[in-house]
């Protein structure tokens, strides 16, 4: 699953960067505190986060997927006295993806396709 954290741009240009540091810092939080233990949560570049999970079911992930936006976007992260409203978009794929093989479907051709579902979730 990718996420990527909505207007990040704005909240540089008007809280500055250190704010959005700040605010990558506890969305990562929110995110490592939402999934499994097993599960990893890596920041992929920019605004933009990972999520690993090869314990899911297929069926659960848009579930897993619902609960991790209204993690991070359910309430404002304060930094510095500053409420500031942060939102995810996500874009997910189960691997093997329709019985395709792995030869044909990997983790990096997957990551393209969850990739592309996260921008049309914008």
């Amino acid at each position: 699953m990718i996420l990527d954290v909505d207007h990040f741009k704005h909240i540089n240009d008007s809280w500055g960067h250190a704010t959005g540091d700040a605010v990558l810092v506890e969305v990562a939080q929110r995110l490592r505190t939402t999934v499994r233990e097993s599960d990893m949560v890596l920041r992929w570049g920019g605004e933009e986060f990972l999520v690993y999970s090869p314990r899911a079911h297929p069926l659960h992930l848009e579930g897993l997927a619902q609960r991790l936006l209204e993690a991070v976007g359910g309430t404002s992260i304060v930094v510095g006295g500053q409420s500031i409203a942060v939102t995810v978009t996500a874009g997910f794929i189960a691997l093997p993806y329709s019985h395709i093989p792995e030869t044909l479907c990997n983790w990096e051709k997957a990551l393209q396709i969850a990739d592309m579902a996260l921008y049309l979730g914008r």
